[in-house]
């Protein structure tokens, strides 16, 4: 049965906080502040008590960093190296298994540009939605490597296409 962690919230200086050296996420640091600077910094990081470091939101505690903040929310989890590893882990790769409904966010998109408050950090020329769109191709071209690692993509038979594994 699912239970909660035992946690606390307190905001804190961001010197008691450190980025986990296990992280193998690579962020925009850019885009998460130039997000800060637009939104402010929402949420919360969420960050192992008896060793400071940071669980979920490393990027964004650097981001607050560079962006000038003293102080970011901190949810402080009680729990022991091996926990922090897996939730270090399963964060990161949550996140790269979630997709997008695409028609719901070509609406959203739609409904922000047509408010006219905000332009993505992500887009060369400040209007929203120049690279979202890619994102479903690339989420497809992602997933197709999933599916069939390079060691099992073969030409077969003789239409030359490529099937997962032995071609017999």
């Amino acid at each position: 049965m699912a239970r909660l962690a035992e946690q606390s919230f307190e905001l804190v200086a961001v010197e008691r906080l450190r980025c986990h050296p296990a992280n193998p996420r690579k962020g925009d640091l850019a885009a998460i502040g130039a997000s800060i600077q637009a939104n402010g910094f929402y949420g919360a990081v969420v960050a192992q008590r008896s060793t400071g470091y940071v669980l979920a939101g490393n990027h964004r505690l650097e981001a607050a960093r560079r962006e000038g903040l003293a102080e970011i929310p901190v949810a402080w989890l009680e729990v022991d190296d091996a926990t922090a590893l897996r939730i270090l882990a399963v964060d990161n790769r949550t996140n790269d298994l979630a997709g997008y409904d695409e028609a719901a966010l070509a609406e959203l998109l739609q409904q922000i540009e047509r408010m006219g408050s905000w332009r993505h950090p992500d887009t060369t020329s400040g209007r929203i939605g120049r690279r979202w769109p890619r994102l479903g191709s690339q989420r497809r071209r992602q997933a197709s490597r999933r599916r069939w690692p390079r060691h099992g993509r073969r030409k077969c038979g003789k239409s030359g296409r490529r099937r997962p594994g032995n071609c017999g």
